[in-house]
């Protein structure tokens, strides 16, 4: 009798997000699972918990509202996990806290949750260290054939193999639905900031000054420098040099800013509908704006390759320079791109089937045990850093003993190195 009323019962998700894209990716692919199953969002307090108003935008069209999306301690939130016993948990987080959640809650329940993970936005080049993080997950989800592929090869012999999904990011549109060159709809130029990309202060100083240069010599146009937060808000990944920071530093010494160049942290959504052309150096945002029919550039300057987190945009006929944004030349996407790279057909999304047979199972035999490697797989070191870049000041006296005492280990380390280097 109790078997068949859980069996009848609405599947009931915790999706979890740690940071600022994340919630975004988690928001919008909740907004996809069946209307009858029970969904709750929790958002981990630690390193790089978004803010109210980081929340609010990156909500935006999602359906899910900033209000009901309740913070916890990590600790209060594996309580909760284990104490609810939900069919399905979410892990939209950064790699080191879906690794804490799985290895503090999931890992010690008897009757466990399905596992579902991700990663927010562009995924290439696939990374052994993200899977490592996420080993134990039922589901991995991946948002291109390109992708599957690449995840596919560097996890063949780990505890991830097979788990790969495919799913379209929520985001954006079918690939039959991408405008061929869509009529610009307004007279913003968007320039999509990254906290990892280009790396180089003096490289970040040529893209504002070409921005600078745009916005002089077409005052009928609105520079936005899109940023992911504002001052004192945390990203998902540590930003060093930011861009209104440079922008403080160029007035200062006497450089001239249009007043039509502006600095803006509202949601990428909004901006794309008064957009009439997005550059990047390889945001994400690309593919929205692809998605949204505004013509994109993507900056080649830096280089293609793996550091810059671009070759995937090589042959999308996206890819231009500093010279193109300072003549306002964006492009349209060349369409044999498009079905390896995001833009599949819904259709061969094979994740929601998938992840309903895995509810199916738990319901009827329950799961095997999650299999979590990372502690097995990282160093001391490792861990520790995962850590703090997990918690940050929230992971008590240890994780702050640890982040005061990284910076001189890391300096140990690499003397280290160098001395290994001239004796070897």
């Amino acid at each position: 009798m109790r078997e068949r009323a859980q069996k009848s019962a609405s599947v009931t998700v915790i999706a979890v997000a740690d940071a600022d894209s994340y919630l975004k990716w988690v928001a919008h692919t909740v907004a996809q699972l069946p209307q009858d199953w029970s969904t709750t969002v929790r958002v981990v307090e630690g390193a790089a918990t978004p803010s109210v108003a980081q929340m609010q935008a990156q909500l935006l069209g999602s359906g899910v509202e900033a209000e009901a999306c309740e913070m916890r301690t990590l600790d209060a939130l594996a309580d909760e996990i284990r104490a609810l016993e939900p069919d399905v948990v979410l892990l939209g987080t950064r790699g080191p806290t879906a690794w804490l959640v799985m290895e503090r809650a999931i890992a010690t329940m008897e009757r466990r949750p399905v596992v579902v993970t991700g990663l927010p936005g562009i995924s290439i080049p696939a990374k052994r260290l993200g899977v490592t993080f996420r080993s134990g997950a039922d589901l991995f989800l991946l948002h291109s054939r390109r992708e599957i592929r690449a995840y596919e090869e560097i996890a063949a012999d780990g505890a991830l193999a097979g788990t790969f999904a495919l799913a379209t990011l929520p985001f954006v549109a079918d690939v039959a639905e991408v405008a061929d060159g869509a009529a610009p709809r307004g007279s913003e130029v968007i320039f999509a900031a990254q906290a990892l990309v280009p790396r180089l202060a003096s490289e970040r100083m040529r893209i504002l000054e070409s921005l600078i240069r745009l916005a002089q010599e077409r005052p009928d146009l609105t520079v936005v420098v899109k940023v992911r937060a504002a001052p004192g808000e945390a990203q998902t990944h540590a930003e060093k040099d930011a861009y209104p920071d440079l922008l403080d530093q160029m007035r200062a010494e006497g450089v001239e800013v249009p007043s039509n160049l502006v600095v803006s942290a509202e949601s990428m959504g909004a901006h794309l509908e008064r957009a009439c052309g997005l550059v990047t150096v390889s945001s994400t945002a690309a593919v929205e704006a692809v998605a949204s029919g505004v013509p994109t550039l993507v900056l080649s300057d830096f280089g293609i390759r793996d550091a810059v987190i671009n070759p995937v945009f090589y042959r999308s006929d996206l890819l231009g320079n500093l010279g193109d944004l300072e003549e306002a030349r964006f492009f349209s996407v060349r369409r044999d791109w498009l079905q390896d790279n995001y833009f599949h057909d819904r259709a061969d999304n094979d994740w929601e089937p998938r992840l309903e047979a895995l509810v199916a199972r738990r319901r009827e035999s329950g799961l095997p045990p999650v299999s979590v490697v990372a502690r097995d797989e990282l160093t001391v070191m490792q861990r520790k850093h995962a850590e703090v870049s997990a918690l940050g000041a929230t992971g008590g006296l240890g994780s702050r003993t640890v982040a005061r005492t990284l910076p001189v280990v890391r300096a140990v380390a690499w003397r280290l190195r160098g001395v290994r280097k001239l004796l070897w």
